[in-house]
C-alpha cells in the first residue's frame, strides 16, 4: 500500500489526506491526533504554522506475524516540516533585515502501540 499523507491546514480545519483512494481504507481523519502532534511541536517552535506540518504513514515491513486474527503490521510514521516553513536569521543578516528559509526536516518512528493515548 502506498503511503498516506496528512497535511495540516490553516486554522482548526481537518488536515487534508492524500492519496484519497488510500485515505478511505485508513478510516476517518483523526483531527485531535494531528492537533496533538502539532501542539507538541509548537512547544519547541512557537512560530510553527499548522499548515507546515505533514504526517505520513507508510509500510515498514515490521510487525507481529503470530497474531491469530491477522498479521499486525507496524506502520512507519514520519512527521516533517515543509521546506521554507522555518526561517533562520544569523546575526550577520540582522543588519540586512533578511533570513534564510531552511529545508524540510523530518523524523520517523515505527508505530508500536496504536491503542494508547500517551507516549514518551
Amino acid at each position: 500500500m502506498p503511503p498516506v499523507t496528512y497535511t495540516g491546514t490553516s486554522g482548526t480545519a481537518a488536515p487534508t489526506c492524500a492519496p484519497s483512494a488510500n485515505c478511505t481504507t485508513m478510516g476517518s481523519i483523526n483531527t485531535p491526533a494531528f492537533n496533538a502532534i502539532y501542539n507538541r511541536m509548537k512547544l519547541f517552535l512557537p512560530e510553527l504554522k499548522r499548515n507546515a506540518v505533514v504526517v505520513q504513514y507508510s509500510n515498514s515491513g515490521l510487525g507481529y506475524a503470530g497474531d491469530p486474527g491477522a498479521a499486525d503490521v507496524a506502520p512507519l510514521v514520519t512527521v516533517s516540516l515543509l521546506p521554507g516553513s522555518i526561517q533562520f536569521q544569523p546575526i550577520t543578516l540582522i543588519l540586512f533585515k533578511t533570513s534564510i528559509g531552511l529545508p524540510s526536516f523530518s523524523a520517523a518512528l515505527t508505530l508500536e502501540d496504536a491503542k494508547g493515548s500517551a507516549s514518551n
